[in-house]
């Protein structure tokens, strides 16, 4: 059991190495957002443990998300960056009012579904543009 358990260790390990940024983001999205339409079927005025957990998560999540919009290093498109910090902005103040009892859940999914969506088109039109010869060799 041991080995097997290694094994798919070290599959993990080589998996996370080779995947590119925005399949790990697509990733993570999927999870979390996953795990927070779980929990909107259910939800009430009493928040639950998995529910907190599945939107501290999500806040985790667009706090990184907004922390490398505002880097000098990201390259998005300006009209992209803006779009996706005042995303960002309203999910935090969105979860705050969650967490108070004020506001549903429903809208976060609904948000994450639609970075999922430009995410994946975003990778299959990076995998069906045309290679240059230097990304060939």
């Amino acid at each position: 059991m041991d080995q097997k358990q290694n094994a798919l260790r070290g599959y993990g390990q080589s998996q996370r190495q080779t995947a590119s940024d925005k399949h790990i983001e697509l990733q993570l999205f999927s999870s979390i957002t996953a795990r927070l339409r779980a929990q909107v079927s259910k939800e009430s005025t009493k928040l639950n443990p998995v529910m907190a957990q599945a939107l501290i998560d999500n806040a985790k999540l667009w706090n990184i998300l907004f922390c490398d919009l505002v880097s000098e290093e990201n390259s998005l498109p300006l009209p992209i960056k803006q779009n996706l910090i005042s995303l960002a902005e309203f999910t935090q103040n969105h979860t705050k009012r969650v967490f108070r009892g004020e506001a549903g859940m429903s809208i976060l999914v609904e948000i994450n579904d639609s970075v999922i969506i430009g995410l994946k088109a975003s990778l299959m039109a990076n995998k069906n543009a045309p290679q240059t010869m230097q990304e060939v060799a």
